[in-house]
């Protein structure tokens, strides 16, 4: 996090994906397949009226919501949407 921040500082948006299209020296932090492997948008803001209080407060009970969301979707991984505001972060 604190590289992009400092990266943000010194170059632009363009600048910075010039710069990372030319370096192609990528590897995967998972093993996700898009031809086989489902993504599901989870939604941790406080819109989500499915996160009450006891599960959003309680850390078993929170894994417990995310493991069966995504039984429930068929889905590998949850993911969350860029820039929101994610209620869930005001846990630590």
């Amino acid at each position: 996090m604190l590289f992009f921040a400092l990266t943000s500082l010194i170059m632009n948006r363009y600048e910075l994906i010039q710069v990372l299209k030319k370096n192609q020296v990528y590897s995967r932090v998972v093993p996700f397949d898009p031809e086989k492997d489902k993504l599901l948008l989870l939604d941790f803001t406080e819109k989500n009226k499915e996160l009450t209080d006891k599960i959003f407060y309680d850390t078993r009970l929170f894994c417990e919501y995310i493991n069966h969301k995504l039984q429930s979707e068929g889905a590998r991984y949850g993911i969350g949407g860029y820039a929101e505001h994610r209620t869930v972060y005001s846990r630590s």
